[in-house]
């Protein structure tokens, strides 16, 4: 039986890693990746958060891609396509392949991404975790639950996720410009900045992969 897993990959050769650390409010949100070239596979995904005159700029200048293009653009976010280069040192999409994994959806900084992912079964998930660790990636498991689980519906949020938006949205976090910082809304949640964003990060994962589901289903 398939399963679904949360994961966070940490590295600092990670796809986008040098734009997202020159604009740290920046988030990026995987919407599809397409391996016409394995390993140069073509990324398109949401981009929110910060300044997006500074982030096209570093966009230009980061190495991991190249052919960068604005698909479509609006006051809050922008839908961008890269292509992943040889300088990137870490593409996960040919291991994906190998397995017979399906990426629902990923969000993203400039040290980690977190992604639901569609496993074949737990054979698959434990050969993940093992090319991560043999290729000196942080892998920490967040969730799993059965393919057939996430299929009949539910909550995808857990509390501390629910808790965390909530407060976010209450306090403007997501408002531009922001009404609150990351250390406000940690503050306000008593832990640290690094686990409110973890938090909002995961539970974004988790949100925008079921919104581009119920498109397709849709």
């Amino acid at each position: 039986m398939s399963l679904i897993a949360e994961v966070t990959v940490s590295s600092d050769g990670l796809a986008l890693s040098s734009a997202l650390a020159e604009v740290p409010e920046m988030t990026a949100a995987l919407e599809h990746e397409i391996g016409l070239h394995p390993s140069k596979p073509l990324l398109f995904f949401w981009a929110w958060g910060g300044d997006f005159s500074a982030f096209d700029d570093a966009l230009d200048s980061d190495p991991t891609v190249s052919e960068v293009t604005a698909l479509d653009e609006f006051a809050d976010r922008r839908l961008y396509r890269v292509r992943l280069t040889r300088a990137t040192q870490v593409v996960l999409y040919p291991k994906y392949v190998d397995l017979g994994l399906a990426m629902l959806g990923a969000v993203g900084d400039a040290e980690s991404w977190t992604g639901r992912i569609r496993f074949p079964d737990r054979e698959a998930l434990s050969s993940f975790r093992t090319f991560c660790v043999e290729n000196d990636l942080g892998f920490e498991l967040e969730r799993v639950y059965s393919g057939s689980a996430a299929d009949e519906g539910g909550s995808t949020l857990t509390e501390n996720q629910r808790e965390t938006l909530q407060v976010a949205v209450e306090a403007g976090y997501f408002e531009i410009p922001r009404d609150t910082s990351l250390t406000g809304v940690a503050e306000a949640l008593s832990v640290s900045p690094q686990a409110a964003s973890e938090r909002l990060r995961r539970a974004m994962s988790a949100l925008a992969t079921n919104a581009v589901e119920a498109d397709v289903t849709d």
